[in-house]
């Protein structure tokens, strides 16, 4: 959702290093009235908008398209869901996806 071409979220100091695996995750808590981004399981930006409704858009869902260069890489996996993702739940799956999957670390004696 954007009220105008003004309102973006942004992925925070700079592009994302290349040749590495992000986990990207965007939520919209409609009673807040406010979207969620994060990047590889941190909250690094938040959109609050006070006016119009989330609704679904009368043109094709773009992935990895945008209104300037357009998104150069590869996607992994895209999932589109109809509940909000708590910000414990998106740190999880990103520890659970990415390369080291360290979520538990067992110690054998």
């Amino acid at each position: 959702y954007s009220e105008s071409p003004d309102n973006y979220l942004n992925v925070g100091e700079g592009p994302l290093s290349l040749h590495t695996w992000h986990y990207i995750t965007a939520t919209t808590v409609l009673s807040e009235k406010k979207t969620y981004l994060y990047i590889d399981g941190a909250l690094v930006d938040s959109l609050q908008w006070t006016t119009g409704t989330v609704a679904v858009p009368s043109s094709p869902l773009k992935i990895g398209g945008g209104y300037v260069d357009g998104f150069v890489g590869l996607i992994d996996e895209v999932r589109i869901c109809n509940s909000n993702r708590s910000a414990a739940w998106i740190g999880l799956s990103y520890r659970t996806q990415r390369q080291d999957k360290s979520v538990v670390t067992l110690q054998m004696y």
